[in-house]
């Protein structure tokens, strides 16, 4: 509801409150008085979104609204954000390489499959790499016509990423390497 009513405001040369009667005002504001965003501060603690900061204390409030918004259209805008996958060169692993702001980034990997695993994550699953060992004897014989076999050990891997925001991705990868 806009207030209609003339001479009641700090527009006036000696503003006036309450406003006149209803006749005068149609759509009288409910407040007796108004101020502009900018003269207003906000004296709460700084206000966190995971370990961003959004709005920090003693700020105008024309500032912590704008602030508020930027940070609602950032996790709306970034509920997907590029994850990729790729084989580690030179050992038996995976690397994630990712784009993502605020660059503070969680990882979760995971074996996702069912009781026939070719490999077990070695060391760490919660960093921007994973080590992956065979299980022997859970690899497939194969082999040519000419009698060459190797084993193929074969992994579903799943990975989760989460930045700064709480936002998360999830990627998933079929490992498979013969042995």
């Amino acid at each position: 509801m806009s207030n209609t009513c003339k001479k009641c405001g700090c527009e006036d040369p000696i503003p006036s409150a309450p406003c006149p009667t209803s006749v005068g005002c149609p759509t009288p504001s409910k407040c007796e008085e108004t101020f502009s965003t900018e003269c207003l501060t906000y004296t709460g603690d700084d206000l966190m979104c995971g370990d961003v900061t959004i709005v920090n204390k003693d700020e105008p409030i024309n500032t912590v609204l704008e602030s508020i918004v930027n940070a609602i259209c950032d996790i709306k805008n970034n509920n997907s954000f590029d994850v990729t996958i790729l084989e580690s060169p030179g050992t038996p692993g995976l690397t994630c390489t990712y784009s993502t702001t605020p660059s503070a980034v969680t990882f979760k990997w995971s074996i996702e499959q069912g009781p026939f695993v070719g490999h077990t994550i070695t060391g760490s699953d919660t960093g921007f790499t994973v080590q992956l060992d065979p299980i022997v004897g859970n690899g497939l014989r194969v082999g040519t016509l000419s009698g060459i076999t190797n084993t193929l050990y074969a992994t579903h891997i799943k990975l989760v990423v989460t930045n700064g925001l709480g936002n998360s991705v999830t990627r998933y990868f079929t490992y498979a390497k013969t042995i």
